[in-house]
C-alpha cells in the first residue's frame, strides 16, 4: 500500500445493461451513504427513444440496493472535453429527469434558459452556453442532504496538514495506533481490511470520534468494505445520517 494513497471511502458500483442479449449501455456509480456519483454511458445504436427510460431504471435500481437519496453527474457526462455532450445538448437531457446544476449562479441561469426554452419558438441554447453548464455537477436531490464525502476528506486532508506537518506516512502510523487504543488492541485485520482501517483511523482522529458504538461500527465497516458492499454502505449510513 502508497502511503500516500488518497482516501477512498466510497464505494465503486459498475453496472452493463442488456436488452435481449446486446449490450444497451455500462456505467457505475462510486457510492457513499445515501449520495452517489453516477455515470450513464448508452451506445450509439439505442440512444434516443429509451434514453431516459434506461437511465431511470438505472438510478431506481441504485436506490432501492443503496437507499440513496442524493445522484450526482459530473460534467463530462454533458459536455466537459467531450463535444457530442455538447452536440447533443445532453445537459437538458439530465434536466428533464430532474437534474439541477449544484452550483447557484449555473442554476439560476439553467432556469432562465428553460424559461427562453419554453417561450420561444425554436429556441436552443448556444454551445457557449452549454459549456457553462460544464462548470459544475448536476445533483438530482430526492431527500435530506447527505453528509458530503469531499468535506470528510477535507478534513482528514486537513489533518495532516495541520497535526503532521502534511507527512501521510506519520499521521497513518499515529493515527493507527490511536485507533487501536480506542477499539483494542486485540482486533486482527486482513491485508485488504488493513487498507480500509487507514481510511478509518484517519477519519477518526479528524473528526476527533471519542464514542465507543462509533468505533464499534468503524470496526464492522473495516471487515465489510472488502467483500460486502451492501453491508458497508448501510453502516455508512448508520455512521453519518
Amino acid at each position: 500500500m502508497k502511503a500516500d494513497r488518497p482516501i477512498t471511502l466510497a464505494i465503486y458500483i459498475g453496472y452493463t445493461l442488456f436488452k435481449n442479449g446486446f449490450p444497451v449501455a455500462y456505467g457505475g456509480s462510486w457510492v457513499f451513504g445515501r449520495s452517489a456519483l453516477f455515470g450513464l454511458n448508452i451506445f450509439e445504436a439505442f440512444r434516443g427513444g429509451e434514453s431516459g427510460y434506461v437511465m431511470c431504471q438505472l438510478l431506481r435500481v441504485y436506490r432501492h440496493a443503496f437507499s440513496i437519496d442524493h445522484f450526482e453527474v459530473e460534467p463530462y457526462q454533458y459536455g466537459r472535453d467531450n463535444a457530442d455532450g455538447i452536440k447533443s445538448g445532453a445537459f437538458w437531457f439530465y434536466y428533464r429527469y430532474g437534474f439541477r446544476p449544484v452550483d447557484k449562479k449555473l442554476y439560476a441561469l439553467a432556469e432562465k434558459e428553460q424559461s427562453l426554452i419554453r417561450s420561444t419558438k425554436g429556441y436552443r441554447s448556444s454551445e457557449e452556453v452549454l459549456l457553462q453548464f460544464t462548470e459544475g455537477n448536476i445533483a438530482l436531490q430526492g431527500g435530506k442532504k447527505p453528509a458530503k464525502l469531499t468535506t470528510l476528506t477535507g478534513k482528514v486532508s486537513a489533518m495532516i496538514r495541520k497535526e503532521f506537518k502534511g507527512v501521510r506516512l506519520l499521521a497513518v502510523e499515529v493515527c493507527t495506533k490511536r485507533f487501536f487504543e480506542k477499539t483494542g488492541s486485540k482486533l486482527r485485520y486482513t491485508d485488504e481490511q488493513k487498507i480500509v482501517l487507514t481510511d478509518f483511523a484517519l477519519l477518526s482522529n479528524a473528526l476527533k470520534i471519542e464514542d465507543e458504538t462509533q468505533y464499534e461500527i468503524m470496526h464492522q465497516l473495516i471487515k465489510a468494505k472488502p467483500i460486502d458492499p451492501y453491508q458497508y454502505n448501510q453502516l455508512i449510513i448508520r455512521m453519518f445520517p
